[in-house]
């Protein structure tokens, strides 16, 4: 009897698991980072490939639109915050991270 917490959740699917999951009546939450809110693959060429590197990587537009139309089940928001300097983020292997 153990409650189980879902970090990370970025893609439709993720989203669909944790709605089953407490509809079945499971201890679970899940929380969702404001980047996969507002950000989706498609900003990467405008971003740049430096400062998109996150993980999980920027989803599809679908997952996006997923996760906002499954606002009623996400628990909470976590920033992931992982702070680097500009110049790292433009480096030839960026660290993933905002």
């Amino acid at each position: 009897d153990r409650h189980v917490h879902v970090c990370h959740v970025a893609r439709k699917e993720e989203i669909e698991i944790v709605r089953a999951a407490k509809e079945k009546g499971l201890k679970v939450t899940c929380e969702v980072s404001p980047h996969h809110l507002f950000l989706c693959g498609d900003d990467a060429d405008r971003l740049g490939d430096g400062v998109s590197q996150v993980r999980p990587c920027l989803s599809r537009k679908e997952d996006q639109e997923a996760l906002w139309d499954n606002m009623d089940i996400i628990d909470c928001f976590a920033t992931d915050h992982a702070p680097h300097t500009w110049e790292e983020k433009q480096s030839p292997k960026p660290p993933p991270g905002f």
